[in-house]
This record gives C-alpha cells, structure tokens and sequence, in this order.
C-alpha cells in the first residue's frame, strides 16, 4: 500500500533535483499519515462540520473586503512581478493548483487571453505535473495557487515546471511556506480559509486579474484606454460583490428552504462562468452529505441530464453564453424545481 502513495515524480528516471524529491516525498508521506486517521463524518449536523459552515459563510460575506485588502496590499508586488515576468518574452500562460484554485484561475483566463494575446489554459495540478507538460519551456509562465503552499500535487508542478524552466508564480496566503519560498516570484493573498474555500479564491482571481492588467501595460499589447475600462471595472468588483451578498441572503435563505430536502444539485454555465458552477457545487459537497454536478452549458442538451424536479442553478451573465440558454429555457416547468431567484 505504501508503494501507491509515493509520487511517481520519485521514480529514478525522472529528472527533478534531490532537494525536489526530498521536499515530494516527505510531503507525501505526510499526507499517508494522515489516511490512517479517522474520516471526518459526513453528518451536517456534526460540530467540528458545522464550526467549517459557520466560518464558510463568514468569509463569503467578508470577501469585497478580502478583495480590495489584498489588491492594496500587494499592489507593488503585482506591479513588479509584472516587469520582471514581461522582460521573460512569455509565450504561454499556464495555471495550475487542485479544485478551488483551479476553478478560481480558470475564471480569469478570458481576460488574459484578451488583454495579453497569449494562449492561456487552467490545468489540474496532477494533470499538469504527470502529463500536461511536455510544451513547458523558458517562454512559459506557470502560475500556482495552494492556500497552504504546501499541497503535494501543486508542489509537484511546480517543480516540473522549474526543471523545465519555466517561470513560476506562487499565489499562497500562506507566507514562508515551500511554494512560496521555491517559485521565481511569489504574492500573498490577504484572506483567510478557515471555512470552505472562498474569499481565498476569489482574492486570488482578482489578483490574476491584475497582474494582466499589469502586464498588458508593460507590454503595451492592448489599448490603454481599454485596459483603463478594464481597471475601473476591477476596482469596482468588491462593490459588487458587497451589493450581491446583501440583496441574495433572504432569497437564498428561501431557497435552502425549499431545496433543503433534495440530494442532487446540478450547476450549468458555459465560459469562464463555469468557475462559478465548480464553485457551486465544492460548496454543496463541502457542506452538506449531498452530491452536486457542474455540467458545461453545451453538454447539458446532450444527454438525459436532468430528472423531475431536480435543482438546478443556472449561472449567466451577459454574453455569448447567455444566447445558448434558449435550449434550457425550453425544458418543461414540470421538469426543473420551481427557482426561487
């Protein structure tokens, strides 16, 4: 059984330094320990769980503060990182970490790719480290997310981005950890995880945000006037977020109501909306004992993907997407929950 937990990266064959490996296995072995523990239980009623939820919602209402705390605190580092990623003539952006992160980084890549003309893609840690690597080289980025900074499959990329040459950087709120200590440049994100991923998350994508903003400048790769729209958006976001929370709260509270009973939540949106769906359904699986899916808007229609009064949250903000809704919107009313917002 201990063979299955050792990282394949450990393999003689493969080439990483034996301080990479060294920091691998040990992270790996600490997460083995960590398997033999009792599971956490699946009750929601269970104090420990409950503690989490509390906590989760919390930090959702805090995160316009999150937000604009870490953009001002970290607004020379961004600006920096910047400069020094520019002189690097980077030809492909790739961003990686496990679950939330992921999901968060995927949620900028729109703009990136619009403001910086560079193929950008958001891989799976794991994917990125055994697989999804081979065009890895000194022309690429490699952007890491890990709260912890210390994440065993993120790590993993890093250092197979690192041995590629790559230039690596570390979004962590956590100072000093091994992510942020081993990649090129590092930037902090001023929130906090102690519920279910959220402000974390959403900081950090503001952050990525920035920093392409940041670069497009220097970069000069997309009219300024544009990128100032594009700035006094950003700086408008916690705003948002802040009328968003406040407005939602009775109705969603209605809605858990009403959904509190059934089992499987289905979450669809096409683009970058798509992070919200993943998002949607980690905080359905965090939380409560039940499952949750995220369908990509264009597969929804291909299969038998809804049964009677299944709940189902339908994420579409203006754009392109929203002219493919015309597919659900002619579901029957029979068929989908009665929605509530």
């Amino acid at each position: 059984m201990s063979k299955l937990l050792h990282s394949p990266l450990l393999a003689e064959n493969v080439k990483l330094s034996e301080s990479a490996k060294e920091v691998i296995s040990r992270i790996a072995r600490e997460e083995a320990s960590q398997l033999s523990a009792p599971p956490a239980t699946d009750d929601p009623l269970c104090p420990k769980r409950r503690n989490r939820v509390d906590h989760t919602i919390t930090e959702i209402q805090t995160q316009p503060d999150k937000v604009q705390e870490t953009l001002r605190e970290e607004r020379e580092a961004i600006r920096e990182a910047a400069k020094h990623l520019c002189q690097k003539d980077i030809q492909h952006i790739y961003m990686t970490g496990c679950g939330d992160s992921v999901a968060a980084l995927g949620g900028a890549r729109l703009l990136l790719e619009q403001i910086l003309n560079i193929p950008c893609e958001a891989v799976q840690a794991l994917d990125f480290a055994y697989y999804d690597n081979r065009c890895v080289g000194e022309k690429s980025l490699v952007i890491m997310l890990s709260s912890s900074g210390a994440t065993l499959r993120t790590l993993e990329a890093m250092y197979v981005a690192r041995e590629k040459g790559a230039q690596t950087l570390a979004l962590s709120n956590t100072p000093g950890s091994i992510l942020m200590e081993e990649c090129t440049r590092g930037l902090i994100i001023h929130a906090t995880r102690k519920g279910w991923p959220t402000q974390a998350s959403t900081a950090a994508m503001a952050m990525v945000m920035q920093l392409g903003l940041d670069m497009a400048r220097e970069l000069s790769s997309y009219p300024t006037q544009e990128l100032d729209v594009l700035q006094k958006e950003l700086d408008g976001v916690p705003a948002i977020m802040r009328e968003v929370t406040d407005n939602v709260q009775e109705k969603v509270k209605e809605l858990a109501k009403l959904w509190s009973e059934k089992e499987m939540y289905l979450f669809c949106a096409g683009g970058p909306s798509f992070s919200g769906a993943f998002f949607g359904t980690a905080k359905i699986k965090e939380s409560t004992p039940n499952y949750a899916v995220a369908i990509p808007l264009e597969e929804f229609h291909h299969y038998n993907s809804i049964k009677e009064n299944d709940p189902i949250f339908l994420i579409a903000p203006t754009g392109p997407a929203c002219r493919a809704l015309v597919t659900l919107s002619l579901l029957p009313a029979t068929l989908v929950a009665k929605p509530v917002l």
